[in-house]
């Protein structure tokens, strides 16, 4: 099933050309659009494969992104620094990656040596951190649930679990447009992992 409306690329496209004209507050800048031939599953498997494949990764075995397996880094690029400008690297001196898949509404910040930070905009917040807790839960079946109570963002999940000696925590939460306190015509979508 190709995406169609509720994950739609026109809309995403859409926000590109609104980016010129809308506040900056409101509206993201774009500097790369997702492919087109994108499913849905794939739109939204992309988050979980950012959480899982590059942030778990780099943090599970201490290299930076750029140092990881080809396999384990082929779905991103270094952004550019327009798309910077959505991400937590933002005015920091951090390594800051965007999804091959997405283009620049997903980005991989490489935080610090224990942080990673994913952030997303225009995918369906619930179903896609469902898919991406799925495949933490998959890939690591020792993480458990951890109940979280919604802050700002109303959509929140996080797991926690113990591997090769360190403690992890893989956190994700979000907002559908227009949702209370949430004025923006796009969803928004933010994942972090910590090594403790």
């Amino acid at each position: 099933m190709k995406l169609q409306i509720f994950w739609p690329v026109v809309g995403l496209c859409s926000l590109a050309l609104l980016a010129g004209t809308a506040r900056a507050d409101d509206t993201p800048s774009v500097a790369a659009e997702p492919r087109t031939d994108l499913t849905r599953n794939s739109a939204e498997a992309a988050f979980g494969g950012a959480i899982l494949f590059a942030c778990m990764s780099a943090l599970e075995t201490g290299q930076p992104i750029a140092d990881l397996p080809e396999a384990e880094r082929s779905a991103l690029r270094p952004a550019t620094p327009e798309e910077r400008n959505m991400s937590r690297g933002r005015d920091k001196p951090v390594p800051v990656w965007t999804s091959l898949i997405l283009g620049g509404h997903l980005t991989v910040t490489e935080t610090s040596s224990s942080r990673c930070d994913v952030s997303a905009y225009g995918l369906p917040v619930d179903e896609t951190f469902r898919q991406a807790m799925a495949a933490v839960a998959l890939a690591r079946p020792d993480f458990h649930d951890v109940p979280q109570k919604p802050g700002y963002n109303p959509i929140v999940y996080q797991m926690e679990g113990d591997y090769n000696g360190a403690h992890y925590i893989v956190h994700m939460e979000g907002a559908e447009p227009g949702g209370f306190g949430h004025a923006f015509r796009f969803s928004l979508l933010s994942g972090w992992v910590i090594k403790k």
